[in-house]
């Protein structure tokens, strides 16, 4: 059983797989700022989701294949996000700089933080193995 649980507005995803960047070994190293170790890197992360919590947009479901990039999602509240500037939320989580992520079995994000499962699942019925899928989302 898990030992993360979403909290609202997040899912739990099961790791597929993850590509690695250079912000990735900067965290393995030590040597990326502003970072609270013990920290599990990753972020460039294809898998299934495994649980939802409540506050999700209803079209996410058990199971769904998504991926995950650098940016962990926003807040839809700042006023960045008001100005649909969601990449530069003031409240933006950074996946495996700010909390921990691909490089687990499971994973949390909220809910604003993947990239939708169509453009996902399309390249893997085109025969591509979740780790090539996961390298696509290198930033």
């Amino acid at each position: 059983m898990f030992c993360l649980v979403p909290g609202s507005g997040e899912v739990l995803i099961k790791v597929e797989a993850c590509g690695i960047c250079g912000a990735d070994i900067e965290t393995i190293e030590g040597v990326e700022k502003g970072i609270e170790y013990p920290r599990v890197p990753g972020h460039e992360v294809v898998g299934t989701i495994a649980q939802l919590s409540e506050q999700v947009p209803a079209y996410l479901k058990l199971g769904q294949c998504v991926g995950v990039g650098h940016l962990g999602g926003h807040c839809n509240a700042c006023e960045q996000c008001r100005f649909g500037h969601f990449n530069l939320c003031l409240n933006l989580p950074v996946t495996g700089s700010s909390r921990d992520v691909g490089y687990a079995e499971y994973m949390l994000v909220q809910a604003t933080g993947w990239w939708l499962s169509q453009k996902i699942s399309l390249l893997l019925t085109q025969h591509l193995c979740s780790a090539r899928v996961s390298l696509l989302l290198i930033r």
